[in-house]
């Protein structure tokens, strides 16, 4: 999945997105509004939960691996 970045909530909740590199970070793949987060892709969904309860966007993934699927 490399033509994506981790993106971050603009709400504070610790909910994070996905979005295209190329793209701004201001709208994820499943469109909600963003901003930039310094967390890499090797870390999606692979972190583990601390006492933030931080949550990784379902969708976005689902958009990620369909993009993934329609390049090959």
């Amino acid at each position: 999945m490399g033509d994506f970045k981790v993106v971050e909530s603009i709400n504070g909740d610790w909910r994070y997105h996905l979005a295209m590199v190329n793209g701004p970070d201001s709208l994820s793949l499943c469109g909600r509004p963003t901003m930039g987060s310094n967390l890499s892709m090797e870390t999606w969904k692979k972190r583990p939960r601390g006492h933030l309860r931080e949550k990784y966007c379902n969708s976005c993934t689902h958009r990620a691996l369909v993009y993934e699927e329609s390049k090959s």
